[in-house]
């Protein structure tokens, strides 16, 4: 029997782009070499994405907190909400759809468990959304010095061989760095 997880084409083909979490990069501490900042990934063809963007954090959170048509539980409502809220320091509000957009994409854990075909549409979707949310919630915890939490969701992200988890391992390059200068 085939499995009935379904994904419509833009989350088979989420066009997710980087956005700096930081917007200055930084001086290592021991050769003067300027270093990336963390970034985190946003779905720019939904969920007021163009508008988490371009900066208008207040913006995108009040569209996707207040219009009441529509699915407030999809995965890219939860991402561009986990950037728009980190971005503006709404800490405990990202925290808890950061936690969202993860538990969001590991729902789908059984269904694409069946899928034999490791790269059939639905398992790289499943593979590339799970990397998205684990690094943008790593962000956050390296945001608020969760340090040891941070690190498990960029290596967790990271497992996935997709191209966030490149994302995912330039953030835990940057998180270490910065502990190495704290030490």
């Amino acid at each position: 029997m085939k499995p009935t997880f379904k994904l419509n084409m833009k989350q088979k083909l989420a066009a997710l782009a980087v956005l700096l979490l930081t917007s200055v990069p930084t001086q290592a501490a021991d050769n003067n070499a300027v270093t990336e900042p963390f970034k985190m990934a946003v779905i720019i063809d939904e969920a007021y994405g163009r508008a988490v963007v371009s900066g208008k954090y207040e913006e995108a959170i009040n569209k996707l907190t207040t219009v009441k048509r529509r699915a407030r539980e999809s995965f890219s409502d939860h991402v561009n909400l986990c950037v728009a809220y980190t971005k503006s320091s709404e800490i405990e509000k990202a925290r808890i759809v950061c936690d969202a957009a993860v538990a969001h994409v590991r729902k789908q854990e059984a269904d694409v468990s069946r899928i034999k075909d490791h790269r059939s549409l639905e398992v790289l979707a499943y593979r590339a959304n799970l990397s998205a949310a684990l690094s943008n919630r790593g962000v956050l915890l390296a945001a608020t010095g969760e340090t040891a939490l941070a690190r498990e969701d960029f290596v967790a992200a990271m497992s996935f061989g997709t191209r966030y988890s490149r994302i995912a391992a330039a953030n835990l390059d940057r998180l270490e760095e910065l502990s190495a200068q704290k030490a």
